[in-house]
């Protein structure tokens, strides 16, 4: 059996308070700290604050040593597979291999059409969120990261320095 492990979901509209819950969830002994992938809160009202979730998460990389990171999740729509790549690979450096990447289809249709993002079907939703799963894995992981899909395509999309951790 494996242990159980705790995370604490940060603040998400203030950065000086997620980094005072951050630093005392590392000093308490906790797993890991989350911040959702969100433009606006779900849970509140449209003008409530709300930073966004990878720079947060890095800026938290940046003022501690043991916690992992890990987004809860990430809309894989938000950004495109091979960014997506880039930027978690580059956290996962800044952090020193303590960034956990979770992905999502995306949920809050009333977000994406505020910000001008098209929002599909769920199933086509899902299988875009397969396409970006593997475009994600082959710039973390092949030397020339190759992949052709029926919504994305990468063509020898290098991404050095690769992450610390290795799926």
């Amino acid at each position: 059996m494996h242990p159980i492990k705790f995370g604490l979901f940060l603040p998400t509209g203030n950065f000086a308070e997620a980094k005072a819950a951050a630093l005392q969830a590392e000093r308490d002994g906790f797993y890991s700290v989350s911040t959702n992938d969100h433009f606006f809160s779900p849970l509140g009202a449209h003008d409530t604050p709300q930073l966004e979730c990878l720079t947060s998460l890095t800026a938290i990389a940046a003022v501690t040593s043991t916690i992992r990171l890990a987004p809860a999740v990430v809309s894989a729509s938000f950004r495109n597979p091979a960014l997506l790549a880039k930027i978690s690979s580059t956290l996962d450096q800044v952090s020193a291999g303590r960034f956990i990447l979770g992905l999502g289809a995306g949920w809050f249709g009333t977000e994406y059409a505020a910000h001008g993002y098209a929002f599909p079907s769920t199933p086509e939703r899902l299988a875009q969120l397969e396409e970006t799963v593997r475009v994600v894995k082959a710039m973390w992981c092949d030397d020339e990261p190759t992949f052709t899909g029926k919504y994305f395509s990468i063509n020898k999309a290098y991404n050095n320095p690769r992450p610390v951790h290795k799926p």
